[in-house]
């Protein structure tokens, strides 16, 4: 590639009509139209005075002067296309992964049980979910990220975005209980394939690095909707979606009972065969976060199996360059300066 180029090289076209104008000037010899009027200098021995008056006042056209002025539009052309020199290294393009992920989070009122611990302090699996959610956010490599709530009924929360500040902000307004105390898990995966999938061109079998996942984050189990969790997976598939299931929360009748007589409501343990099938549905897996470390490698391995490696011959790149108008400009000025007061300066030293 070369070092040389011309941002705006149409202007290129205009090179002629200077060339034409020259060749009609040599060829009348043409008075330039008067542009201003002739100073009046009344002086009463003017008459007397010999100022060397010859054809230079009754012709105006000397040839040195119209190749100047020739040389000087010539200049003023090559300005306007914008000369160009690409200097210093390439850099690539600052460009995501072409990835787009989706967050589906749980917000019945199970969240507010605290049985995670971070630094000594029991958290509860709302607090928890948003603390890594916000991390993950912030080191997310891919295009853009969405998030609807799963609840009863479910919430279209935000749309895909790019503004990962915009993301955390909605992450940390997430409550337990936002979209009721409840949840139904098909209709959640129901409204992500109606707000985010259904208008993509997405085909089953892309490649997992050019479609889009769905991360579902969920303590329940219940199933409240016509259709089963698994049929819904199956819809996202069709899609052309990943489903990924990360279940947080306690999976044992033990828990189960120590959790209602803590928080006075029941609650039911979550069902990993059921979301192992649900995410299986979904060509993703499940993941089970018995604790803080458990929940941070989900989010790491989801990320990690769609994240693609450039390839560093076919990357977009930016080349350095510096714009060197300027010098023609300012010397086609010079030029065209010289052109018009170069008779009076002649005529000065002459005199």
């Amino acid at each position: 590639m070369s070092d040389w180029s011309l941002a705006q090289s149409y202007w290129l076209g205009l090179l002629p009509l200077p060339l034409l104008l020259y060749q009609f000037r040599r060829r009348t010899r043409a008075h330039w139209p008067q542009l201003l009027p002739k100073l009046a200098l009344r002086f009463p021995a003017l008459q007397t005075l010999n100022l060397g008056q010859s054809s230079a006042q009754t012709d105006n056209y000397q040839p040195q002067n119209e190749r100047t002025l020739l040389l000087a539009l010539l200049l003023f052309i090559f300005a306007l296309a914008q000369p160009i020199h690409y200097s210093g290294a390439s850099i690539s393009t600052d460009t995501s992964e072409p990835v787009d992920l989706v967050l589906l989070v749980d917000t019945n009122i199970t969240m507010v049980i605290e049985d995670y611990e971070v630094d000594g302090e029991l958290v509860s699996r709302m607090e928890l979910t948003q603390q890594l959610l916000s991390r993950f956010i912030a080191e997310f490599g891919g295009s853009q990220m969405g998030l609807s709530l799963m609840g009863d009924p479910p919430l279209h929360w935000l749309p895909f975005t790019p503004d990962r500040e915009a993301l955390q902000d909605a992450v940390t307004r997430l409550r337990p209980a936002i979209a009721g105390r409840l949840s139904d898990m098909a209709a959640s995966l129901q409204l992500v394939r109606e707000h985010y999938l259904e208008a993509g061109n997405l085909k089953v079998d892309d490649e997992p690095q050019m479609s889009r996942v769905v991360v579902m984050i969920t303590d329940s189990s219940l199933q409240l909707g016509s259709i089963s969790p698994q049929q819904a997976a199956t819809a996202l598939r069709e899609s052309g979606a990943f489903l990924y299931v990360i279940a947080i929360g306690t999976s044992g009748q033990d828990g189960a009972h120590t959790l209602a007589s803590d928080t006075n409501f029941v609650y039911e343990p979550v069902d990993l065969r059921l979301l192992t099938e649900v995410a299986q549905a979904g060509r993703g897996e499940l993941f089970h976060a018995t604790d803080l470390n458990a929940f941070r490698e989900a989010l790491e391995q989801i990320e990690t199996r769609h994240r693609v490696t450039p390839d560093r011959e076919q990357e977009p790149k930016l080349r350095l360059n510096r714009a060197l108008y300027p010098i023609p400009l300012a010397l086609g000025a010079l030029l065209l300066i010289y052109s018009l007061l170069g008779p009076s300066l002649r005529l000065r030293h002459q005199a």
